[in-house]
């Protein structure tokens, strides 16, 4: 779920955020350890899903941008505040939650004010000479703990102050304040727990891999995804006329709308499949309906907002073990090992190129029907 020098003065203070997480009372009972590593486990995640705001693709892609925009490092060698706003606004897209720019005169430039974590800076360099600085962040304080809350059932709480717990660890907020992020977490399901701490470890991982493939199933973003595809006036006019082309029209505004991030979708006018527009490696189906304004159904969709490389990407971001998926065509492209051991259903052992691995597998469901079964495989030393 992927920075650091900081603009005026007051950004030169370090920031320590220690993650704190609560899974119920530890003792010496087999159900007291079990907790115990799941926590240990859970916070490790944690950690490197907060890394993704400080190296993952997001920071990367705007560091990018800022770096290589000439119309930014003109505007701000000329101290124009409008062309610098104006060329900011240009790089945010959808990644960048705050920012602001700073020239030896001050700043010049702020844009976003939602909290923020994990900031980076650099230097705004035109005909290689240094003009100015910037400090920006790609991660909101509400998106961390809205994604917790979704993988882990946590609930996150921002806290002034330093945290004196074994299980945390040093990051920073926007754009440098000390203090702590506690997260609470339920008792751990029973069926993590096994026999060794390696195999609760890899089952605590199965648990978030399976929370991160139900999230696009149920989540709000899909709800939201749906009564926004249902009520698109030019996809219900094609549906309506029935016209492959006007639906193919329709579905690739879809797909350039960055609010939503749609990656396939296949459209009826009643029983007639019209079109069928997007990726071919796609997970987690769901429906919506078309209907007149006195409720008579006229159309239906699929659509998906998760691509089968996306998934992998995420699991493998945020746990680090190594994601194979594998459909009835095969091993989908992007898994990390291709084609990898055979898939097996919950914890088992498989040697694959002379390495042992420990692997948990579980299904989902592929689009537009099927069995999607899903390993993850961590390495034994």
């Amino acid at each position: 779920m992927n920075r650091a020098r900081m603009v005026t003065a007051a950004a030169g203070a370090a920031v320590v955020i220690a993650v704190v997480v609560s899974l119920g009372t530890a003792g010496s009972s087999p159900r007291a350890s079990c907790a115990v590593t799941a926590r240990a486990e859970l916070t490790r995640i944690v950690h490197r899903i907060y890394d993704q705001a400080v190296h993952g693709r997001n920071e990367l892609s705007a560091v990018k941008r800022i770096g290589r925009s000439r119309v930014l490092a003109r505007a701000v060698a000329s101290g124009n505040r409008a062309a610098v706003r104006a060329a900011v606004a240009r790089l945010i897209k959808s990644q960048i939650t705050r920012i602001t720019i700073a020239t030896p005169r001050g700043t010049i430039a702020k844009l976003g004010s939602i909290p923020s974590y994990a900031p980076v800076t650099g230097e705004i360099k035109y005909h290689r000479r240094v003009v100015g600085h910037y400090v920006l962040s790609v991660a909101s304080d509400p998106s961390f703990a809205s994604l917790i809350h979704n993988l882990m059932s946590g609930h996150v709480r921002f806290l002034r102050g330093r945290a004196r717990s074994a299980r945390s660890f040093s990051a920073r907020l926007y754009p440098s304040t000390s203090a702590t992020v506690a997260i609470s977490l339920p008792p751990p399901p029973r069926w993590v727990c096994a026999a060794t701490t390696a195999d609760t470890r890899l089952n605590t991982i199965g648990f978030v891999a399976r929370r991160i493939m139900n999230q696009e199933r149920h989540s709000r973003e899909e709800a939201s995804t749906i009564r926004y595809v249902a009520a698109n006036p030019a996809f219900r006019r094609a549906i309506g006329a029935g016209s492959p082309a006007a639906v193919r029209a329709a579905i690739i505004g879809f797909f350039h709308f960055p609010k939503f991030h749609i990656v396939r979708v296949r459209a009826w006018n009643g029983n007639r499949l019209i079109n069928d527009i997007g990726g071919p490696y796609v997970l987690s189906p769901a429906t919506g309906t078309i209907r007149l304004g006195n409720g008579h159904v006229i159309g239906r969709f699929m659509l998906a907002i998760q691509d089968d490389t996306g998934y992998i990407k995420l699991v493998h971001r945020f746990t680090g073990v190594d994601v194979v998926l594998h459909t009835r065509k095969g091993v989908v492209p992007g898994s990390n090992l291709r084609p990898g051991p055979p898939f097996a259903t919950g914890l088992s052992t498989s040697v694959y190129k002379r390495r042992t691995y420990r692997q948990f597998g579980l299904t989902g469901t592929t689009f537009p029907a099927g069995t999607l079964r899903v390993s993850l495989l961590r390495a034994r030393s």
